[in-house]
């Protein structure tokens, strides 16, 4: 439990965290610390004053009272298995994989490839593929849902994740 951190729910707006983050930035000048699916955190900190925390809870308002005549449907997690984020199998080691030849190929036809790149969804940070691990269904149904619906991805070259790095 941190006092200094904020986190906003709005699934109940229809909204994701991704698409409050962009409008907090565009229209308020207000920057998150983070955001996925279903929410955003902001963090107070002692350079914030009142007035600008007062900005804050003003955005959230008129965010929720732009919001609450036109809803949509509530923004569903993603659909995940356990599988999808556990670790996966490796044919390689992380070093062997990382440096060895490799191509590109369309995230969809990558299943039974072996990663040459760290695919890493933030928040939470945690590696979905590493350098070695066989790619499986899962996990490429889990990282194209995530990515169309805006899931922020640091790691592969492609950060759209039309594509990924496999080992030649």
């Amino acid at each position: 439990y941190d006092l200094t951190k904020l986190v906003i729910d709005v699934h109940g707006l229809g909204l994701t965290g991704f698409e409050l983050e962009a409008i907090l930035r565009a229209r308020f000048r207000l920057q998150p610390e983070m955001s996925d699916l279903v929410g955003c955190v902001c963090l107070v900190s002692i350079g914030d004053t009142p007035s600008t925390i007062d900005r804050l809870v003003a955005a959230f308002a008129t965010i929720a009272r732009e919001r609450a005549g036109g809803r949509r449907a509530a923004t569903t997690p993603l659909r995940s298995s356990g599988a999808a984020i556990a670790p996966g199998r490796q044919a390689l080691s992380p070093r062997d994989a990382f440096f060895a030849p490799s191509r590109a190929v369309p995230l969809a036809d990558a299943v039974g490839c072996v990663s040459a790149e760290l695919v890493i969804p933030y928040p939470p940070g945690i590696p979905v593929l590493a350098p070695g691990d066989v790619i499986d269904g899962d996990k490429v149904a889990y990282l194209r849902e995530g990515a169309a619906r805006g899931m922020y991805l640091s790691g592969p070259v492609d950060n759209r994740l039309e594509t990924i790095l496999v080992v030649a």
